[in-house]
């Protein structure tokens, strides 16, 4: 077993654009008021949209995340273009994440894989 020291605190936070979970990083190494004062950094410039990929490393990529982007979206997206929405970091493990998402969304009928790798929502 490995014992890690740092503590990533995930703080989910509600955006015009979605759910969006960044971290702070080394928790542990702050007191009470500190780590409020972080929260309710990052609440705020989450909600102004000025996120950094940085303060999102290690965060969760969520499906409500996921379906934002299309709800916002009027054209079919790839998962690199999701991740490019999302504000999260465009590296091989987050575009497979987002990709492996889509397909299970468009399984169930949620968003349709309009040819291989290009997704949207089905339209009534």
């Amino acid at each position: 077993m490995r014992i890690h020291r740092d503590v990533n605190l995930g703080t989910a936070v509600a955006t015009p654009r979605g759910l969006i979970v960044p971290n702070i990083k080394k928790a542990q190494d702050l007191s009470a008021r500190e780590l409020a004062a972080a929260i309710t950094q990052l609440a705020m410039t989450a909600r102004e949209g000025k996120t950094s990929v940085s303060d999102q490393q290690g965060g969760t990529i969520t499906y409500q995340r996921v379906m934002a982007v299309f709800t916002e979206a009027d054209h079919p997206l790839r998962a690199r273009q999701v991740c490019e929405a999302m504000d999260v970091a465009v590296a091989p493990n987050n575009i497979d994440n987002v990709r492996l998402k889509l397909k299970r969304l468009a399984g169930r009928g949620i968003l349709a894989e309009t040819e291989p790798g290009l997704f949207t929502q089905p339209r009534p």
